[in-house]
């Protein structure tokens, strides 16, 4: 079983913001994946992960948290 979460966020400097967050997304569990797609004025954020413990949901959690703080830091230094 797989959980996943899309995440969309509205911004003026959506392609800053991706190709920044991109970045981070080296060292992921293996059974994670990361998308992001540019949609202009938007970002589309999906993180997915293979539930193999409970922990597995705790691991999608942080990374959300994570890509959210980083977005939120981004947004304040670009706007």
């Amino acid at each position: 079983m797989s959980l996943r979460v899309i995440v969309r966020l509205a911004t003026d400097h959506s392609r800053e913001i991706m190709e920044s967050i991109k970045v981070d997304n080296v060292d992921i569990p293996e059974e994670m994946k990361i998308e992001m797609t540019d949609l202009g004025n938007e970002i589309e954020i999906s993180v997915e992960i293979e539930i193999t413990s409970p922990k597995s949901i705790l691991t999608l959690r942080n990374t959300i948290d994570e890509i959210l703080a980083h977005v939120d830091m981004l947004t304040k230094v670009l706007g």
